[in-house]
């Protein structure tokens, strides 16, 4: 199975700590992919040309991430602040607008498309700026989205007929207004919905079928990266065994391990000079 990653990539900075960490909804999901065992795992999406852009590519290498086909441009990495509260939850303060996921919205062209072609799944999100592409996704493979916490109907509607797989943080709506949402995303066609709903746990449905996942026990300090790394497992795991039960399971479980750690996925650096202004 191979799984491609399509959308942002940021420099998550920590300012008390003085460090960073590579990080992005997308680049999150696909390291972790390739941590829970599919070997081909792609990224796309746009870098800046400084420092800590070189810092995210090296590590996408690293870990084996396919990355021939992202674009860079003149301008600075995306680089939000994480500020963390208390049990390791977390608020993010937005960097600036004209950075390198702000300025421009990747443009998809017939090479893209052609090489698309050669994943199973393609996951992208809201943060992923791509949803215009979608109607021409959806026919080369399953398309996974993270909704994040974009539970709007209305971009619901938008985007649920393009696409299989569908994911929210959903731990600010009420048991009602969770299933109410379960049940729009399969009226549009949507396979799987899954929703993360923090202490509580996750509340996944296939067709309409109800699954129940608890969170693990775990001494969390940083939960940044964690909803990235259960849907990331979750991919990995799902479409291969079509056991969703063991899937959430193994899901909350690596999620757990993530909370125990900084970052999403490490690889810290020291916060330099002008990446904050």
């Amino acid at each position: 199975m191979k799984i491609l990653s399509i959308g942002d990539n940021a420099a998550d900075c920590y300012k008390d700590k003085n460090i960073f960490f590579p990080g992005g909804s997308a680049v999150n999901t696909i390291i972790s992919c390739k941590r829970n065992g599919i070997e081909d795992c792609g990224y796309l999406g746009v870098f800046g040309n400084d420092f800590a852009a070189e810092h995210i590519e090296y590590v996408l290498k690293k870990e084996g991430i396919h990355i021939e086909r992202c674009r860079k441009i003149y301008a600075k990495s995306a680089h939000p602040q994480i500020v963390l509260k208390e049990e390791g939850a977390f608020s993010f303060i937005c960097s600036p607008r004209q950075t390198s996921q702000h300025l421009v919205k990747l443009k998809l062209i017939d090479e893209d498309i052609e090489y698309i072609k050669n994943f199973d799944i393609i996951h992208c999100g809201f943060f992923s700026n791509i949803e215009e592409a979608l109607v021409n996704l959806k026919p080369l493979g399953k398309i996974s989205f993270d909704f994040a916490f974009m539970t709007d109907f209305n971009y619901v509607e938008s985007v649920c007929p393009f696409i299989d797989y569908a994911f929210f943080s959903a731990s600010h709506l009420n048991e009602k207004e969770q299933l109410l949402l379960i049940e729009k995303c399969h009226a549009l066609g949507v396979e799987i919905v899954g929703l993360t709903l923090g202490r509580e746990g996750s509340l996944f449905s296939h067709e309409g079928k109800l699954y129940t996942q608890s969170i693990k026990p775990s001494k969390a300090i940083d939960t940044m990266g964690a909803g990235d790394g259960f849907i990331g497992c979750f991919l990995s795991t799902y479409p291969k065994t079509r056991d969703m039960e063991a899937a959430l399971e193994k899901a909350s479980e690596y999620a757990a391990k993530i909370c125990e750690n900084h970052g999403a996925f490490g690889y810290p650096k020291e916060i330099y000079e002008g990446l904050l202004d």
